[in-house]
């Protein structure tokens, strides 16, 4: 037996803290000396080594004859100075093969007393063979024994110095009351027999292999308790705590039961991996460890691998799954631009749609073969400005930043995946190839993302631009009128954003004309909006009110409103720039503007009012032209005419983003 290592003789302690590279090294010989002479065992190898040093247990499935046994057998020798209990379990075992005979003195002396030198109580490492064939008359002290480290001796519990169990069946457990034991077990590794490759080597094998570990290599109690401290301070980051999230809903999602308790133990396995590999960070890398803690079924190892596989990268790029939400919006927004715009109408105001013979008709439907078919609708197309296509494209580039980052992430771990997988202690050397295909398809999707990202931008980048002048049947609407209009569209455009019903739902403009066609009453009404936002009430009135104003007669008393003449006195001046009219016109108007400002500032009543009116007749009535129309009255048509135009093609502009500065 070889003797115990002290602080002193072993290199691997300063401060009592292990040395990280140091420490390394060493479990590098150990994993490797304990390889030695078996044949593709280096997983399992690994997974006893680690799961000792993490103070877990090893379950081994797999038939007969695969080198269970062995495995525990060596897994002794990384340690010194520990004893070593081996059993074989039987549906007929009885306590006393597992934790001792009875202390026939101890029974002399009436107390209830076990033998336990030899035995399990007092073993470090143990192997324990077709142990879910373990009866109930062992299972309760097996279960405490493994998970508290503790045995109930008669009427006291004592500590036990076990480090790891490693238990082996040809089969899992059936019985409900094999659960819990079966739960005690965090790593779980199949054993099966060596490939058609593997099988060539086995032929070559000569004698039984004795691994040689050097004493000053092997283990203490105290080494391990130095690790156990240190992991504790080695960090999880973020990207790491990401994929442990997702690969949590996995589980969930596929009905895989991991409780809360193996979670943290898991991590904690994850941490003293870390360690023992000579980093002070949990890596994606040390994740692959997770397959062989999660699973409860044998086949649900493969869906863990393969889950883990497919995201090897997506921890080094931000939310890949997120990057293509993104895209997709973008690419629907475009398809939104492109595809949104009025419904044509024809010169009389009917909708136009496409016939069977591909031409424009007011039909909205045909019969073929007695079945109606629903004509398609013709679309007009919509412009945009600038700063629409710029916010779009600046949005677009956003994400494609996104997708340059996550390649240049992806591009270094691709450089050094080969040795970070190879000179991992815990990792399979085989993971590799793996590794690699995974990058390069995680590669290959962001260029692929990459590429629709550019697409959107060319695609907004083309849309229709509004020209930096108006259209002529808006550029020759009063200031005032289009102003109310503009406000108007910001509305319903506000209200269909949060309703998502169409423009016509929000509000209804509606306009009477009179026989000679010049219109003389409008109506706009807002539809279930009890609160109307000043600045909408306000261009109502400037539609509303001063279309009152030119058709209604100045004697009538419920018209004498001051507001109204503002309203009216403001639009008559915008005619009057737009009309060219001569500057004593302008002064006149000023002059009456002043009188309306001073009755509202004294609150006189209507003498002042019925002055002002009789100074607008004067202009609505006098400077007539050769055609005998005062300039009032041209303002009147101008007026009505561009109300009727506004109204009847309001939704139209809308719809064409006409009216919008910003969109």
């Amino acid at each position: 037996m070889a003797t115990a290592v002290t602080d002193t003789d072993s290199p691997v302690h300063v401060n009592g803290l292990s040395r990280a590279p140091i420490l390394k090294e060493r479990l590098q010989r150990i994993r490797d000396a304990l390889c030695d002479g078996l044949i593709e065992r280096d997983i399992p190898i690994r997974l006893a080594l680690l799961a000792a040093l993490s103070g877990e247990h090893l379950l081994l499935i797999g038939p007969p004859g695969t080198a269970k046994s062995e495995l525990a057998r060596r897994l002794r020798l990384a340690f010194t100075g520990q004893a070593y209990f081996e059993r074989l379990l039987t549906r007929f075992s009885v306590p006393e093969e597992l934790f001792g005979p009875l202390s026939i003195k101890a029974l002399d002396e009436d107390k209830y007393q076990r033998q336990t030198d030899g035995y399990l109580p007092t073993a470090s490492v143990a192997f324990l063979d077709e142990i879910f064939k373990a009866n109930s008359a062992i299972l309760n002290a097996l279960l405490t024994l493994l998970n508290e480290r503790e045995f109930d001796n008669g009427t006291q519990r004592v500590k036990t110095p076990l480090v790891s169990v490693v238990g082996a069946s040809n089969e899992l457990p059936q019985e409900e009351e094999l659960l819990a034991l079966y739960d005690r077990f965090l790593v779980r590794c199949h054993v099966g027999p060596v490939t058609e490759e593997g099988f060539d080597r086995l032929l070559d094998l000569r004698g039984q292999a004795k691994p040689c570990i050097p004493d000053a290599d092997r283990l203490t109690s105290q080494d391990i308790e130095h690790i156990h401290a240190a992991a504790l301070k080695v960090t999880v980051p973020a990207e790491v705590a990401s994929l442990l999230k997702a690969m949590r809903k996995f589980c969930q999602d596929q009905k895989i039961p991991v409780s809360d308790r193996r979670w943290r133990k898991a991590i904690f396995l994850l941490q003293v991996a870390a360690h023992t590999d000579g980093r002070s960070a949990v890596s994606v890398w040390d994740c692959w460890l997770l397959q062989h803690c999660l699973w409860h079924k044998p086949e649900q190892l493969t869906d863990l691998f393969e889950w883990y596989t497919a995201r090897i990268g997506e921890a080094t790029v931000q939310d890949p799954g997120q990057l293509g939400k993104h895209v997709a919006a973008w690419e629907e927004r475009l398809r939104g631009d492109r595809e949104t715009g009025p419904h044509k109408k024809d010169m009389h105001g009917h909708r136009l749609f496409i016939g069977a013979d591909g031409k424009q008709t007011t039909e909205s439907h045909r019969y073929d073969n007695r079945q109606q078919v629903e004509n398609k609708p013709v679309i007009e197309t919509r412009h945009y400005t600038a700063r629409h296509i710029r916010k779009r494209t600046e949005g677009v580039r956003w994400v494609c930043e996104q997708i340059a980052a996550g390649q240049a992430a992806l591009n270094a771990v691709a450089a050094d995946v080969e040795q970070a997988v190879r000179s991992h202690n815990w990792l399979d050397t085989g993971f590799v190839v793996p590794a690699q295909r995974c990058i390069a398809q995680q590669r290959q999707l962001l260029s692929s993302l990459d590429g629709r990202a550019k697409a959107a931008i060319s695609g907004f980048e083309s849309l229709p631009q509004k020209s930096s002048t108006l259209p002529a049947e808006l550029a020759a609407l009063p200031p005032s009128m289009l102003q109310a209009f503009k406000t108007l569209a910001a509305f319903v455009l506000s209200k269909q954003r949060l309703s998502g019903k169409p423009l016509e739902e929000a509000l209804t403009v509606q306009v009477r004309h009179d026989a000679w066609g010049n219109a003389h009453w409008i109506q706009v009404s807002v539809k279930d909006e009890d609160k109307v936002p000043p600045a909408v009430r306000e261009a109502i009135d400037v539609l509303q009110f001063s279309l009152k104003v030119l058709n209604t007669r100045y004697h009538e008393k419920s018209h004498n409103d001051t507001v109204m003449f503002k309203t009216y006195l403001k639009l008559l001046r915008e005619y009057l720039v737009i009309d060219k009219a001569p500057d004593a016109i302008f002064r006149r108007l000023d002059g009456i503007e002043a009188l309306v400002a001073t009755d509202d500032a004294t609150g006189d009543g209507s003498e002042s009012v019925e002055h002002i009116v009789g100074m607008v007749q004067a202009i609505r009535y006098g400077n007539s032209d050769r055609n005998g129309e005062s300039l009032t009255q041209r303002f009147n048509q101008f007026w009505s005419k561009s109300l009727a135009t506004g109204a009847s093609r309001f939704f139209d502009w809308v719809a064409l983003g006409l009216l919008t500065d910003e969109d």
